[in-house]
């Protein structure tokens, strides 16, 4: 009598079978070792849901191909092993595929497409196998978070853009980060932390760099090299205007900065050469002052999000 193992179907063959068969079960038993070790098949997908074969189960090496039509779930036997699947279809940002096993209720991924995923199953799950660890960040060059990742029962990735999530679905991140509360990256450059260095301070770069998760910055001081002097009246202090006063009829008169007093939002005062005509004071030409850049060179290169799960 022969009986058969649960994850890769070996023959196990009682005592006394085969009696000068023997080659017949061990051969066959030492060909799905060497599917298990090293074996590759290949599953044309369409539109239809895939069950796995003995045949296709049994190989460490899958590869998907096909234009998909529809998102396609591909089912697992309910027994525990590791696979390399390669997802080399087409149509992935319109359609997904999932992961799941015969166990209804049990926790299904979805599959990245190109690169070579590794996946482990329990029997009941697929897991990710060799995903970056809980905490790290990742930058993704597109405008939303990618289909598959939404596909995943729980999703390993989170985008960091300052909502909440749950420390029951994920507790080791809560433990990470020390609360429920994502990090916020839309639009910002992410800095580490001072550790004690006090280079970012709140009082000077306004963001607080001693406190995991702080936001704030993106304004800037003018300081006395942007701006003339910051009281009232204001003495230009050299810009390239040519300021001239009408010298009552005679002629203009060039005067130096020094010479001038200049307001904002006031009207003129002080002591102006006078004349038998109007006395004013006119602005010839733009200034050349100094632009104050509040980012360096910058491209905007999608997301951050943050692994999870």
């Amino acid at each position: 009598m022969v009986t058969y193992t649960a994850a890769k179907n070996l023959a196990l063959v009682a005592n006394s079978s085969y009696v000068g068969t023997w080659d017949v079960p061990t051969n066959s038993n030492w060909s799905i070792v060497d599917d298990s070790l090293g074996g590759q098949t290949t599953i044309a997908l369409t539109n239809a849901p895939v069950v796995l074969s003995a045949a296709q189960y049994q190989c460490a090496t899958m590869f998907l191909t096909g234009a998909i039509s529809a998102n396609i779930a591909i089912t697992f036997p309910a027994v525990g092993s590791y696979y390399t699947v390669f997802n080399l279809t087409s149509n992935t940002s319109a359609f997904t595929i999932t992961l799941q096993t015969t166990v209804a209720g049990g926790r299904s991924i979805g599959l990245p497409p190109a690169d070579p995923t590794d996946i482990m199953t329990d029997g009941t799950n697929v897991r990710f196998h060799n995903l970056s660890h809980v905490g790290t960040y990742w930058d993704y060059a597109g405008s939303s978070v990618p289909a598959w990742v939404s596909a995943c029962t729980i999703p390993p990735y989170l985008n960091c853009d300052g909502t909440s999530f749950s420390s029951a679905t994920y507790p080791i991140l809560a433990t990470i980060l020390g609360g429920t509360t994502l990090p916020d990256a839309r639009g910002r450059a992410r800095s580490v932390l001072n550790q004690t260095t006090s280079r970012l301070l709140s009082t000077k770069n306004g963001v607080d760099g001693e406190t995991l998760l702080a936001g704030g910055g993106g304004t800037t001081t003018l300081s006395s090299i942007n701006l003339p002097n910051t009281s009232f009246p204001v003495t230009d202090p050299g810009h390239t205007h040519i300021e001239r006063v009408d010298n009552g009829g005679s002629g203009t008169t060039s005067i130096g900065p020094a010479q001038v007093t200049m307001f904002v939002n006031a009207t003129l005062s002080g002591t102006v050469p006078t004349g038998s005509g109007t006395t004013g004071i006119t602005v010839a030409s733009g200034g050349s002052g100094t632009a104050v850049q509040l980012a360096t060179p910058t491209y905007i290169g999608g997301l951050t999000l943050i692994r999870a799960a």
